[in-house]
């Protein structure tokens, strides 16, 4: 691809980043109508300019004259802002760059997080901390667009960084609460764990390449032919480049897991609940946990040297989805189902990842953005119709109270589950077919995939119908009677993302679809696949990378080669079928009765156990407070009286005031005021000095 030079890059951050700064500064005095129309406003101008920075890449990478699919050769645009670091050998610029990789991001960040403001609006609207509340939103927004704005890893780490400061303000939002707080403070220090491994693999990049930059380290990677050939000079001296290479991908991959909450730090992201629900969708959907699949998928010229690294994220990945997807089938807070549902969905895309089919996994994250801000905010309409209720055992019959809330819900479970059409159908049974046929996949990893698919269908309606189905269960007189669906700035959002969630994944429809090819007499565009192939190319040309790169184009090509159509139709079936079949079953247990289930399992003798531990969500928080915290607790402590109490409280502050007080007597006797004294002492230093020099010596 080509780069153009483009000076209005700036402005996208820019306007939230005003908007983070006015509204924390000024926003009380400004006024909540100020506020409500501007906070909002920001996002929306930076996501136009976005949009119109897209335009101008699309017009610069098409071959005047051509279609899409033949004409769209790529391009980026770059803004170098100023000289950022130049130390040494390391000269590193504040760059911006959108490609066609960056510009995905930027529509999904740009426009769902303006949607997600529009929604905070009506949410918020009586929370006292109103003005402080769209500041950090705004910065929130500010540090993900620099994220997928940088153009190389430093800037990207700022972005990196200020999301994870965004999440802790907002998670622990309301403050005053200790359990909010507390919640807000583990996905802090949770995150610092992943940081320390992103910041380790950024140290081995360079001391390996000697840049970070996104193209330096592109040209440098394809310019190294033989991956298997010993460095024999530097820091890395007697260690292949592909072990390097490994190394510093899977210590990415730790940031990454942090960021995206993977195993075995997803422990954040339940807790995270905690803040305003907007604060959820927008964490969910559109900025931090999307982070690390970016970062992953825009160093994939990186991973596709490395087989051990895409083993590891492709094994973490599939992992993370079935044991998420197993917890979420007993949380009984609406918001948990949906979080647990997330860290599930981000396993399929680090799976599509490991197995090289880094489209697959992009379209995934789109697609997902869609259905889970929609499920996220029709979780908060009902919770504020509900007057703050989350606890789906205490809900039900909802749907006639809560029509438009139900519906786009309703939708966006289709679009999770995979129905077909939807466009979780298309982005999810991607990821299957490659897990299953991609040269770096296999059956194990699709058949991970395949029961996870089953039982998000079916967790996913337990949570539906417990909350709109049957009678309203556990609200007071006064809750009932005012039950009501939410104002117009909530259900907008609201319509307009599970309308995406429908047909936002036509854009990644497959170049065919058995039957339905055969049935139209042509075979289907895959627009978005087309619209990334220019970001693969570095990666698909490597010769080190034979027999790993599967991203989406090259992946269906080698998919069909070795298992033809006829495999891929068995597995869309089979996908449908387990989807509809984990729905069913919840229909059958969950309609008539919708809460009952709840309490009569875990009276029963094995099934009981087993609904016990998944409640429990397989107590990895107190396995964690036992290895590592309580085991920190106790060094803590350890430190805290032997070192604190016996060297600083100890010699520290008794050995230095007792070497003042000798020192101090002794001057204090020499300067006593007594003149005689001092004459004596004159005299005695001039003889000394007289004696040396008598001598011959030096003085």
């Amino acid at each position: 691809m080509q780069t153009y030079a483009d000076t209005g890059l700036y402005l996208i951050p820019l306007f939230p980043l005003l908007g983070a700064i006015l509204w924390g500064l000024f926003g009380k005095k400004l006024g909540r109508t100020v506020v409500s129309w501007l906070a909002p406003g920001m996002v929306f101008l930076a996501a136009s300019e976005a949009t119109l920075a897209v335009l101008r890449m699309y017009q610069l990478g098409s071959k005047p004259g051509e279609s899409f699919v033949d004409g769209w050769v790529g391009a980026r645009l770059e803004q170098v802002l100023f000289t950022w670091i130049n130390v040494g050998d390391l000269h590193l610029d504040l760059v911006l760059r959108i490609d066609p990789l960056t510009a995905v991001m930027l529509m999904v960040v740009g426009w769902v997080s303006f949607l997600i403001h529009v929604y905070s609006v009506g949410y918020m609207a009586h929370d006292e901390g109103y003005w402080r509340y769209f500041s950090y939103l705004n910065l929130f927004v500010f540090a993900m667009l620099i994220l997928v704005l940088g153009g190389n890893l430093p800037v990207l780490f700022i972005g990196w960084e200020g999301v994870g400061l965004c999440s802790y303000l907002l998670i622990g939002f309301w403050y005053q609460d200790q359990d909010k707080a507390q919640a807000g403070l583990k996905a802090f220090v949770v995150n610092r764990v992943g940081d320390f491994g992103f910041l380790v693999g950024m140290f081995a990049l360079f001391g390996l390449f000697g840049t970070l930059d996104f193209s330096g380290l592109e040209s440098v990677v394809q310019a190294s032919a033989n991956v298997d050939a010993v460095i024999g000079s530097g820091l890395w001296a007697g260690f292949t480049l592909r072990a390097v290479v490994t190394f510093a991908c899977i210590a990415l991959f730790v940031g990454a897991c942090g960021k995206s909450a993977q195993i075995p730090l997803y422990v954040w992201l339940p807790d995270a609940m905690a803040g305003p629900t907007p604060v959820s969708a927008l964490i969910h959907a559109a900025t931090m946990v999307t982070a690390g699949v970016y970062m992953c998928v825009r160093l994939n010229f990186l991973f596709v040297l490395s087989p051990t690294a895409m083993t590891v994220v492709a094994v973490v990945g599939a992992t993370t989805a079935i044991f998420a997807a197993t917890i979420g089938l007993a949380q009984n807070d609406i918001k948990k189902v949906l979080a647990y549902s997330t860290v599930s969905q981000l396993g399929y895309m680090f799976l599509a990842v490991g197995v090289g089919a880094f489209g697959a996994a992009i379209f995934h994250l789109v697609t997902h953005a869609f259905f889970k801000a929609c499920l996220f905010l029709g979780s908060g309409s009902v919770i504020h119709a509900c007057s703050g209720e989350q606890d789906i055992r205490q809900l039900g019959g909802l749907h006639k109270k809560l029509p438009i809330t139900f519906w786009t819900m309703a939708l966006s479970t289709l679009a999770i589950m995979g129905f077909p059409l939807f466009s979780g159908f298309f982005s999810k049974d991607e990821i299957l077919w490659l897990a299953f046929a991609s040269p770096r996949g296999g059956w194990p990893l699709w058949l991970v995939g395949f029961l996870g698919a089953g039982i998000t269908a079916f967790y996913m309606w337990r949570m539906m119908l417990m909350t709109y189905t049957g009678e309203t269960r556990g609200l007071d007189e006064h809750a009932r009677e005012h039950l009501h669906e939410s104002p117009a700035s909530m259900t907008m959002p609201l319509v307009v993302l599970a309308t995406l969630a429908v047909v936002g994944g036509f854009v990644g429809m497959p170049g065919y679809l058995p039957g339905l090819s055969e049935m139209m007499g042509v075979p289907f565009v895959n627009w978005f696949a087309s619209w990334l192939d220019p970001q693969w190319v570095t990666a698909a040309a490597h010769p080190g990378a034979a027999g790993l790169f599967a991203a989406e184009g090259g992946a269906a090509e080698l998919a069909l080669t070795a298992h033809g159509h006829g495999i891929e139709g068995a597995l869309m079936a089979g996908s449908i079928v387990i989807g509809l079949g984990g729905a069913l079953v919840a229909f059958a247990l969950y309609l008539r009765q919708p809460a009952a289930l709840t309490y009569q399992v875990p009276k029963l003798p094995v099934i009981g156990g087993i609904y016990r531990t998944l409640l429990n969500k397989y107590w990895v928080d107190e396995i964690y407070g036992v290895f590592p915290i309580g085991t920190l607790r106790v060094f803590a402590r350890f430190c805290a009286r032997v070192f604190d109490d016996v060297v600083v409280d100890g010699l520290l502050t008794k050995v230095p005031p007792f070497v003042v007080r000798v020192t101090g007597s002794a001057v204090a006797w020499l300067q006593n005021g007594d003149v005689q004294r001092y004459v004596s002492f004159i005299v005695f230093g001039l003889a000394i000095l007289l004696y040396y020099v008598m001598r011959g010596g030096a003085p």
